[in-house]
């Protein structure tokens, strides 16, 4: 595989052909090991065509709302673990007030007033 046409390829020197060769393979190995992510994730991006991808532990996710907008805002959601409750709880913040409304029995739509 090579970005080079392979007339083009076969006409440059021996050298240049093998260090082409070398960072094509560097980047298939740095995108498998990008692909699988950490093990020991508590992130992970699930995705309807994709396969879901482990992204790390202890991350915040920030979902931009309006990304056209430079003054759009923002969700961030993360997983705190509450010394009260003595259990994993869902962080949800907004960079402007937060609406929550009920969807199906294991489900809520989670929002920020419009701007």
């Amino acid at each position: 595989m090579t970005t080079v046409g392979s007339s083009q390829f076969n006409r440059l020197p021996k050298w240049a052909q093998a260090e082409i060769e070398r960072l094509e393979r560097d980047v298939e190995s740095l995108e498998k090991r990008v692909g699988d992510g950490p093990a020991d994730s508590d992130t992970i991006l699930v995705g309807w065509s994709i396969p879901d991808k482990p992204l790390g532990s202890n991350l915040t996710v920030r979902f931009v709302l309006d990304p056209s907008s430079p003054r759009s805002g923002y969700i961030e959601c993360n997983i705190n673990h509450d010394s009260f409750l003595k259990k994993p709880v869902l962080c949800v913040r907004s960079s402007d007030t937060l609406a929550i409304v009920p969807g199906s029995s294991n489900s809520i739509y989670v929002f920020d007033r419009e701007r």
